[in-house]
């Protein structure tokens, strides 16, 4: 398994829906987002994409840099108002947890 950690940004979140067209293993690569900008219109074309290809995605709801840190309410509202993109088959709502 391969787990990609994001933040995110305009381009990591660019770079990872150019990726999917490269026949991704659903089953053994899941990508992990930790949104950081406020605006989620990249957020939300990149769901759509690996939701389209059947690619899982762990997204972190408390994220701990950007416009978003400390934010968690934020996301949740996102995941509520996207709630067909955010369906339980295929993305994981995950914590961060600090060292």
């Amino acid at each position: 398994m391969y787990f990609p950690y994001l933040r995110g940004k305009q381009f990591e979140l660019l770079a990872l829906r150019e990726l999917i067209g490269l026949l991704l293993d659903s089953n053994k690569i899941i990508p992990i987002v930790e949104p950081v900008k406020r605006s989620t219109t990249g957020l939300k074309a990149a769901f759509y994409k690996l939701k389209d290809r059947n690619i899982r995605i762990q997204l972190i709801i408390n994220p701990e840099i950007g416009d978003l840190r400390g934010n968690a309410e934020y996301i949740i509202e996102f995941i509520e108002k996207e709630h067909h993109l955010c369906c339980r088959q295929w993305v994981r709502l995950s914590v961060s947890v600090k060292k």
